[in-house]
């Protein structure tokens, strides 16, 4: 995580992308598919309320999670 950026997009959203790597962490540690497309990915930082990454293929595999479970996005 850059400083620079970090200072450049705010408090929140570098609080957002260090949770959201600190579930990449605690799965990779676990043992368990930590890849932002793993369905185990999506459900911790669903859990957790780490944000998606806005990669294209993230973004399709949270729909389809989000579709498979019948959630809707606003729960998330």
């Amino acid at each position: 995580m850059s400083t620079t950026v970090n200072a450049e997009i705010g408090a929140a959203a570098a609080e957002g992308n260090l949770l959201h790597e600190l579930v990449h962490w605690r799965l990779n540690t676990l043992g368990l598919p930590f890849d932002d497309t793993d369905s185990e990915f999506i459900a911790e930082c669903i859990r957790v309320g780490a944000p998606i990454s806005q990669d294209r293929r993230a973004q399709a595999a949270y729909q389809r999670y989000m579709r498979r479970f019948g959630l809707n996005e606003e729960a998330a």
